[in-house]
């Protein structure tokens, strides 16, 4: 299973997609920045206003990371892996791993150049570097939630088997999830209202929460954990059902 988890890490970090991820997400991070201190725009405003906005659309950016996933029915290469004798649950989790490793490759280094791009701007009114810890253990706890989407979008993926569909259906589901949730609670059920709490999508929020406490971060990463765990079983259950043809 290593050498599986090594290879697909080989396959990928030597394309370019995945660089131009980087370069884009990044570039795009550090002309916002330069445009805040043009504006003198505070960190204050950054963290309290732009980041929730921006943890939202990292959220949706996961099904850039289908990739992994979606190209063995795109070029119908499963069969040639099922073919090497290695067994389909240490081939959803090789690729789930090499997955992870990516993205947490991928965050870490645009996560740098947000940290570095925040250096231009002032602090503003009543910022101090408790705030910017603050946040930084935010950013962690939402890590979990982070690869909790990229495991529904494996879901979705290896469920429909359909590039377009999975990520049409992923975002739909971030997008009106809550609503679809206080619909049901209105129309069918009450007290289905409480699943908003355990949305991982609206989990964001805490972002915006400067007075944020350490219990309410403990939950983030928990519905975070609980979240990817669930959707793992799931798309594992799932592959394990997948016939190569």
């Amino acid at each position: 299973m290593i050498n599986l988890i090594k290879s697909e890490i080989y396959k990928h970090i030597h394309r370019p997609y995945f660089y131009i991820i980087t370069l884009v997400v990044s570039c795009i991070i550090l002309w916002c920045e330069v445009s805040f201190s043009a504006n003198m725009i505070s960190k204050v405003y950054v963290i309290n206003v732009v980041c929730p906005i921006g943890i939202q659309l990292v959220l949706m950016l996961m099904v850039l990371f289908l990739i992994v996933f979606s190209e063995e029915y795109k070029f119908n290469s499963l069969k040639n892996l099922i073919a090497s004798n290695v067994s389909k649950e240490k081939i959803y989790l090789g690729k789930l791993l090499a997955q992870i490793f990516i993205i947490i490759i991928v965050g870490a280094i645009v996560f740098g150049v947000f940290l570095g791009g925040l250096l231009l701007l002032e602090g503003g009114d009543g910022y101090t570097n408790d705030m910017l810890i603050s946040f930084c253990l935010k950013i962690v706890a939402m890590i979990p939630i982070l690869l909790a989407g990229i495991a529904l979008c494996n879901v979705f993926m290896i469920g429909i088997r359909n590039e377009g569909i999975a990520i049409a259906i992923y975002i739909a589901f971030l997008l009106i999830g809550s609503y679809v949730v206080q619909f049901l609670s209105r129309t069918i059920w009450d007290k289905l209202i409480v699943i908003n709490d355990y949305l991982f999508q609206n989990q964001t929020s805490i972002m915006s929460n400067l007075s944020a406490t350490n219990n309410e971060i403990i939950h983030v990463a928990l519905v975070g954990i609980i979240s990817f765990a669930i959707f793992t079983i799931i798309g594992g259950l799932l592959f394990k059902r997948v016939e190569a043809k």
